[in-house]
């Protein structure tokens, strides 16, 4: 009681009307026997899911309830179809239970205009000053979702997928620039430090050369020389973000509401530093090739 997380008592939703949202997205329907509940969540609290299922009871009128499942697909949990869980129970015992809110739920066909909601929005009509206390009094459970989370009265689905899309992405994008920002300017130093360096291997090259060693096989002592001093620095960094990169994409998971993998995000960031990281490693490497030719050949 007190918090906005979640609604001031437990909310239920009958099998019927639950299979009918469930067809509406596209989810096989569910079933029930007498004695059974569906415990509905949300994925980034699946560890509370399993142990309420299996240590609280649930209770409708006089009859308890087991755990049949626990369904995890996205249900607009943020205050429309519960807050982060709702308990789904046969449809005989819905007149135990009082009435909290409704939703109406429906489908459009075609394209959807971008301003819909707006334009729904403001065709309601239904508050009441009157009942203002009263309505206020009412716990609304809003979910634990904190970075990006709707509570609205009217919701479109293809207009908050936009929305959505566009605060996730602006997110990620300032994220990403600064980290490649920051990997650029540490990878131009290296850079520039072993194409000046370049000149101070003039004379060791050339005792290589004069012994015998070909172009080729300068070429690969060049590669293995350079290939040890970006692959440490390489190695160490992928350690230790590894630990960074996979705590931050956990909780960046868990406050959205996402549906991916932690693991996902890191391998994907792994895969734009290693490209970056190649294409530095080869200009560097050519950059060297042709400074340590130029002052062999002068």
């Amino acid at each position: 009681m007190g918090s906005s997380t979640y609604f001031g008592y437990d909310t239920y939703m009958g099998l019927t009307d639950y299979n009918r949202i469930r067809s509406m997205i596209g989810y096989e329907e569910a079933a029930l026997e007498s004695g059974q509940y569906i415990l509905h969540g949300k994925e980034k609290i699946d560890d509370q899911m399993e142990e309420i299922s299996n240590t609280i009871p649930v209770r409708v009128g006089t009859h308890t309830l087991d755990c049949r499942t626990i369904n995890m697909e996205p249900l607009a949990q943020n205050r429309m179809n519960g807050a982060d869980y709702m308990i789904v129970v046969p449809d005989e015992l819905l007149p135990y239970l009082t009435p909290y809110y409704s939703v109406m739920v429906g489908g459009l066909e075609g394209e959807v205009p971008p301003d819909l909601q707006e334009k729904l929005r403001s065709t309601l009509h239904f508050w009441d000053e009157s009942i203002y206390e009263e309505l206020y009094e009412i716990e609304v459970g809003e979910g634990s979702n904190q970075v990006l989370s709707v509570s609205e009265s009217v919701m479109v689905a293809d207009n908050l997928r936009v929305e959505g899309s566009f605060a996730i992405v602006t997110l990620c994008f300032m994220l990403a620039y600064l980290g490649i920002v920051f990997l650029c300017a540490a990878l131009t130093i290296m850079t520039v430090q072993q194409l000046s360096d370049a000149s101070k291997y003039r004379f060791r090259y050339e005792i290589l050369k004069q012994l015998g060693m070909s172009k080729r096989e300068t070429e690969k002592v060049v590669l293995k020389q350079l290939a040890v001093y970006y692959l440490c620095p390489y190695i160490v960094s992928i350690i230790l973000s590894m630990f960074i990169g996979m705590f931050a994409s956990e909780r960046f998971v868990y406050y959205t509401g996402i549906r991916a993998s932690n693991f996902q995000y890191y391998i994907l960031a792994l895969l734009v530093f290693s490209v970056v990281y190649a294409v530095y490693f080869i200009v560097s490497y050519v950059g060297f090739i042709r400074n340590l030719e130029s002052e062999i050949n002068r």
